[in-house]
């Protein structure tokens, strides 16, 4: 039996078939799928079981990497070195390691969400009309490499091989009872697929387009009427779809004549 790891439209996926009906492919973006027989997985378990105590984790860790690793990656020779390498069977270890993980995406996130929030300054904060050149600015993406670029190095595989990535209804279910150091560790092996930068970039630039839809999309307060034909609104008021508008929906509450204009905004 072959394992063939290949990209579909959801993701990663592992399609098993009999040796003699497997064929070499590609995936979408025209990258060689990885191979690895049961017999070579077999094996890497075998080494793993015999060098570290926690074989149970250790099989659980080679699990989540087969899920992701590619042919670009390496061959079922470099995965098995991998694993045994990057294997962390001490648990003061593994909690330095899960210390570092967390101080170093604390700073890697952080200081790439300052950079983008600055690009979006002037789109994001009403500091004057909007130009072409703002959204110009606002269409940068710093995050674009960073999943490609945490893949080249191998540590999201490092972070998978040794943390274990749990369901959603897993969570629900034990949430009460894990402790802060375990939801740490869920957190971290989050990695369900590997989302090429350019794929990103598309998804990025439409989500852009669609704040910038929203953020143009303004109402003039003075300018809507009760059903008399009488504007509720004397001054110039302009609130932004949807958050404008609920916002002060909220606010008239505590106005005794509010009523009229949440009737009028509803």
């Amino acid at each position: 039996m072959i394992f063939r790891l290949g990209f579909s439209a959801h993701g990663l996926v592992r399609v098993l078939c009999p040796d003699s009906a497997f064929h070499k492919g590609k995936d979408n973006r025209g990258e060689s799928m990885f191979e690895i027989t049961a017999e070579q997985k077999q094996q890497i378990l075998n080494e793993m079981s015999s060098r570290f105590r926690d074989a149970a984790r250790a099989e659980t860790g080679l699990e989540q990497v087969l899920s992701l690793w590619e042919a670009r990656d390496g061959s079922a020779k470099d995965l098995k070195e991998f694993c045994v390498k990057y294997f962390i069977d001490d648990p003061e270890e593994l909690a330095s390691f899960r210390d570092k993980l967390e101080l170093v995406f604390e700073q890697l996130k952080g200081h790439l969400l300052e950079v983008y929030t600055t690009f979006s300054r002037w789109k994001d904060l009403e500091l004057g009309p909007l130009t072409a050149q703002d959204e110009l600015l606002s269409r940068f993406n710093p995050f674009k490499h960073v999943t490609d670029d945490l893949f080249d190095v191998k540590l999201p595989f490092v972070i998978l091989l040794n943390f274990r990535r749990e369901t959603f209804q897993s969570m629900v279910e034990h949430h009460a009872e894990w402790s802060r150091e375990k939801w740490v560790d869920v957190r971290q092996a989050a990695y369900e697929s590997r989302v090429p930068a350019e794929v990103s970039q598309k998804a990025f630039l439409a989500m852009q387009d669609a704040d910038t839809y929203v953020n143009n999309y303004n109402i003039f307060m003075n300018c809507l009427l009760d059903e008399s034909g009488k504007p509720l609104y004397d001054e110039e008021k302009r609130l932004i779809s949807h958050w404008g508008l609920r916002d002060e929906l909220k606010s008239l509450y505590a106005d005794p004549s509010g009523l009229a204009k949440q009737e009028l905004i509803l």
